[in-house]
């Protein structure tokens, strides 16, 4: 089975308006923290694995396992990239990646998926590019790092 990422970067449009004070916590906006990373798939080995690799590179993972997981997360936190299973039980990627938007949040994603026609998938939901897994973990690097501030330095 060939997967692809798919990346969605971040537009133009103004950023969501911040919510409000009955939210259960504000969302990150530290200029000096650690970019974050949400990475969102309901196979556990992989997560695990993406995560234990972007927390090592200087990012500050949190993980979903399901897509209500992840819109949770996005609505009481910042991220500065999701990577995102397309192919879950329950919500789609593509169907968090649609709500994603339509309620005005432009954070960047990166959607993994097993799709036949990736092109066609992109297009279908306005993802401008796409990288094939497997991949090489230098490529989904580059592409996390293309899509948010860098990683702090690690010393």
């Amino acid at each position: 089975m060939v997967v692809f990422l798919l990346v969605a970067s971040r537009s133009a449009a103004p950023p969501p308006s911040p919510p409000d004070a009955s939210s259960e916590e504000p969302r990150a906006s530290r200029a000096d923290a650690a970019p974050r990373l949400l990475i969102v798939d309901d196979e556990h080995d992989l997560r695990r694995l993406l995560g234990e690799l972007l927390a090592d590179s200087g990012w500050q993972v949190v993980e979903a396992e399901d897509g209500e997981q992840a819109l949770a997360h996005l609505a009481r936190e910042r991220f500065d990239v999701v990577l995102l299973d397309h192919r879950m039980p329950g919500l789609s990627g593509g169907d968090v990646f649609r709500r994603l938007r339509a309620a005005g949040d432009e954070t960047p994603v990166i959607l993994m998926t097993a799709a036949r026609d990736v092109r066609e998938l992109a297009r279908s939901l306005g993802v401008p590019r796409f990288l094939g897994k497997p991949f090489d973990l230098d490529e989904l690097l580059a592409a996390v790092r293309e899509l948010a501030l860098p990683p702090p330095e690690t010393h």
